[in-house]
């Protein structure tokens, strides 16, 4: 017997960036550089904490699968939401033909970056030590756990825009899943640091020091 399911009815939301991802589909190539401008630096911080050689490659195909299935943007949710989405199906499938290299299954739930064969030391020079342990630390977490601490640290993503982008059932799922995200960054960190516990206000403050050393790394042109 087929399991019923229903459909959630959801408002539009006022989004700035609508009229110019309207007006790129329709060929309007300024509409799309204005779009390009301004999310296109913090989606390829999104892959460069994760894969230096292909974050090119990835922000690129994550805008050209925008453009592709612009007949799914509804508005149900804000463009850069909508984006990241997308970003993120575009990582997970990156990550997931990596692993199949070595015919292994692949589960962002489950495995890190450093399970696909990426280096857990990026070579991002760092002056703080304790800025460059946390990043390692970061990208030993789970790809789910490592996305949303960077969504929600690097982006200024909503809670609500974090859901869309992870597909999770409410806001206070996103909470919860930054919590468990938190606890396993602690974990990673007593690992690396036995005897010198990170508190919130640490993960905050190196959180930004290491965004400000992957951006130092991100070209400011498109």
């Amino acid at each position: 017997m087929l399991a019923t399911t229903t459909t959630e009815t959801r408002t539009p939301v006022a989004d700035d960036d609508r009229p110019l991802f309207d007006a790129w589909c329709a060929g309007d190539r300024r509409a799309g550089n204005i779009l390009l401008k301004r999310h296109y630096p913090r989606l390829r911080r999104f892959f460069l904490s994760k894969d230096e050689s292909h974050y090119q490659d990835l922000t690129n195909r994550t805008f050209l699968e925008c453009v592709k299935s612009r007949q799914n943007f509804r508005g149900e949710c804000s463009f850069r939401g909508y984006l990241f989405a997308i970003a993120y199906r575009v990582l997970c499938r990156h990550l997931q033909e990596r692993r199949r290299r070595d015919f292994e299954s692949f589960d962002p739930e489950v495995h890190a970056v450093v399970d696909t064969g990426l280096p857990a030391m990026s070579s991002f020079v760092f002056a703080n030590e304790q800025a460059r342990l946390l990043f390692e630390c970061l990208r030993r977490l789970t790809i789910n756990a490592q996305t949303v601490l960077e969504l929600r640290y690097w982006t200024d993503l909503t809670e609500p825009e974090i859901q869309e982008v992870l597909k999770l059932k409410s806001r206070e799922t996103v909470a919860g899943r930054l919590r468990v995200a938190k606890e396993a960054l602690r974990r990673e960190w007593a690992r690396v640091q036995p005897g010198h516990a990170l508190q919130d206000a640490d993960v905050d403050a190196r959180m930004r020091e290491i965004r400000q050393h992957v951006d130092a790394k991100n070209p400011q042109r498109l």
